[in-house]
């Protein structure tokens, strides 16, 4: 199992070509792979920017919902989330959309610990990000069923992770 095959080639040439077609005003920026994801490939954009294009047919759904729906969450939490700086629509060389965010900086939480002091402010944004969804929200079979319905996979994962 594992990360699953992107569906296309996604380099650093592609995104040069898609900025110079649709936003050619940012094409003097460097970009660079930052890292590939389950759905997303995530580039750097200059200093201050990023750049999320998806991998696969079934993300790009997710990424036209976060360009909707990103914008409406931001005002309302404590934290900066990745609110789209500019869209990416498709063209003859990539087929989906795609987003310029802002590069948030900062360390996962995989990476390191977080230090005590986040911890009232890690509270503030979930207090503010768990209200009912609006009657228009999308669904998401995967991620918007109680966890118990996703207690096996969740296993199973855990299980590929002792084996490496």
């Amino acid at each position: 199992m594992g990360t699953p095959s992107s569906e296309l080639e996604i380099d650093v040439a592609l995104v040069y070509s898609l900025l110079a077609e649709q936003h050619p005003d940012l094409i003097h920026l460097p970009i660079y792979l930052v890292d590939t994801g389950w759905d997303n490939v995530i580039f750097r954009l200059g200093e201050r920017l990023s750049i999320r294009l998806p991998r696969r047919q079934v993300a790009a759904t997710l990424i036209e919902h976060e360009q909707t729906w990103l914008p409406q969450l931001a005002d309302r939490l404590p934290i900066p989330i990745p609110t789209p700086y500019r869209i990416g629509f498709p063209t003859q060389n990539y087929p989906w959309r795609w987003s310029v965010l802002p590069w948030l900086a900062g360390v996962t939480a995989d990476k390191e610990e977080p230090h005590a002091n986040q911890v009232k402010l890690l509270a503030g944004f979930l207090r503010s990000l768990h209200l009912p969804a609006p009657l228009n929200a999308p669904q998401n079979a995967v991620r918007g069923v109680p966890l118990i319905e996703r207690a096996m996979s969740v296993e199973e994962r855990m299980q590929r992770l002792e084996k490496k």
